[in-house]
């Protein structure tokens, strides 16, 4: 299971939200930290926090999100957080480097510690965004669950506008990195095509460059931002002409990915921010309806 909460990045800064992910598992019990704080898995990403667990831990999380933090947790994970950002991957490193690159906002910060957070802060931030109307709850396929959190109605399936698919093209404004992009985007299916469209041209260019007896060391199939950099950064990685039969097998195995419960990875994401969650039945629908000509308009209309 999947639990997903939006936390908006005071100051254009992670720090808090970060640090609240942390102190919210942290205990000094021994029995929970064997059977709660190791077995979930927790990470903030852009604007949300995500939980992922098994089903016997729910109430567990639960009770954990809803008990404010002790000081002696927000004093402990502060001085983990400082080692851990001291520490920086190279990949974390490339992520806030292209953040900013391609964002709007140019002073996003994302591995800075801030010292002048108080413990109160982090409190009234928790009180803010640790709400039920702030969360979606998702089960190990990525189908929505109506469990206690779902308070706000959410709603299934908007309708698609083929026009908004067909004139479709990728702008600089739009471009936002990682998970920032959903907070961009007008409707559910902009994201949908934007990831079928970037897996699509990864492949493909895969596909051409084996052909060409090269070499896919850079070949990258991780998120949203990877699949960008190759775009921004290399310009002529989008083909001038794609080959139809590629094209058209290509779809046909994404569609039968998505009814084995594949390419769905951002489908709470999206209902996280939109509140429309769209359906396996009208996912396929919409792949369905991407032809290509829509990719050729993308990749040759695109402003950069």
């Amino acid at each position: 299971m999947r639990l997903f909460i939006r936390t908006p990045w005071p100051n254009n800064n992670k720090y808090v939200p970060h640090l609240l992910e942390h102190c919210i598992l942290q205990t000094n019990n021994i029995n929970d930290f064997i059977n709660i704080q190791i077995p979930i898995y927790a990470t903030t990403a852009t604007w949300y926090t995500e939980f992922e667990f098994d089903k016997k831990n729910l109430n567990s999380l639960q009770k954990k999100l809803e008990a404010p933090i002790n000081k002696e947790s927000f004093n402990l994970e502060q001085r983990i957080i400082k080692r851990e950002l001291n520490w920086a991957s190279f990949w974390q490193k490339v992520y806030i480097d292209t953040l900013r690159k391609i964002s709007w906002n140019k002073k996003l910060i994302s591995n800075s510690i801030e010292n002048w957070i108080k413990f109160e802060y982090v409190i009234k931030y928790q009180k803010k965004y640790y709400k039920k109307e702030n969360m979606i709850l998702v089960d190990d396929k990525n189908e929505l669950i109506n469990f206690w959190w779902m308070e706000k109605t959410i709603k299934f399936d908007p309708e698609i506008k083929q026009e908004s698919i067909i004139k479709y093209k990728l702008t600089k404004f739009q471009w936002e990195a990682f998970d920032n992009i959903f907070t961009e985007y007008k409707t559910p299916y902009d994201i949908l095509i934007l990831d079928f469209f970037l897996d699509f041209i990864n492949d493909y260019k895969y596909y051409i460059d084996t052909n060409k007896w090269k070499y896919r060391y850079d070949y990258s199939d991780i998120s949203i931002t990877d699949k960008y950099m190759i775009l921004n950064f290399e310009k002529w990685y989008l083909p001038k002409q794609i080959n139809k039969e590629f094209f058209e097998c290509y779809k046909k195995t994404y569609i039968n990915d998505i009814n084995e419960w594949k390419n769905r990875t951002y489908i709470p994401i999206i209902a996280l921010f939109t509140w429309y969650y769209i359906s396996k039945k009208q996912h396929t629908n919409f792949i369905e309806n991407i032809d290509i000509n829509t990719i050729k308009n993308i990749s040759q209309n695109s402003n950069y």
